[in-house]
């Protein structure tokens, strides 16, 4: 499988208090499987959006906007 990435990477705080960047819907989803709370409408969408990316050929835009609600919905700071 190809390696897809967004346009612009995301800046997420890890639950270690350190800083990742994500830079497309595969990292986004190794990101997803370390959260404390893994559950939630926001928490699956993002999860579907970036297999769905990755798989087919949903815009990884549509991926990229989906995780960034679930980490909106679980107060992870971002830039």
């Amino acid at each position: 499988m190809a390696e897809i990435f967004w346009e612009k990477p995301l800046l997420v705080v890890s639950h270690d208090g350190g800083q990742l960047v994500i830079l497309g819907p595969s990292e986004a989803l190794r990101n997803l499987d370390t959260w404390i709370s893994r559950e939630g409408w926001f928490f699956e969408r993002a999860k579907d959006k970036c297999h769905a990316a990755l798989e087919m050929g949903l815009s990884p835009e549509d991926a990229r906007r989906a995780f960034v609600a679930a980490v909106l919905d679980m107060n992870i700071p971002f830039a």
